[in-house]
């Protein structure tokens, strides 16, 4: 049996043939690497005012048998305690995003990673400062 012969054209259509595969990984990897930058970039929001997750659950949660005015208690106004609920939602829905993200950089050729609900980010110098009155108060 005769061998094909190899012209120079065989030789484009086998190079045009492997190109195809090793181009689609490099791409999912540059896709997998700006996901994972991403995720670290939500996370890093998510820390922005330096509240520890216990701490997010003791400034935000309603003490059982609490009158409806158990925030005064802790916060100086209700704008305060308003600025403390807006911090909370904005750093849960960073740390959301971010989880979200870490998860498309392990399926780079999945969907994409939706952005559902923008949460305004709250002044963090103004909330730090409102954070660290409440943690005195909650904390002996």
């Amino acid at each position: 049996m005769r061998l094909p012969r190899f012209r120079l054209r065989t030789l484009m259509v086998l190079v045009a043939v492997a190109a195809v595969p090793m181009t689609a990984a490099t791409m999912l990897d540059r896709r997998a690497a700006r996901f994972r930058e991403l995720a670290r970039f939500h996370r890093r929001e998510a820390r922005a005012f330096g509240v520890s997750d216990l701490d997010w659950f003791l400034l935000v949660t309603v003490p059982q048998g609490a009158s409806t005015t158990w925030w005064q208690e802790l916060y100086d106004s209700e704008a305060d305690y308003a600025l403390v609920i807006s911090a909370a939602r904005y750093t849960a829905r960073e740390y959301d995003v971010s989880y979200r993200y870490e998860e498309a950089a392990k399926r780079p050729w999945a969907a994409p990673v939706a952005d559902e609900y923008p949460v305004p980010r709250p002044p963090v110098a103004e909330t730090r400062t409102v954070l660290a009155k409440a943690l005195i108060r909650v904390r002996p």
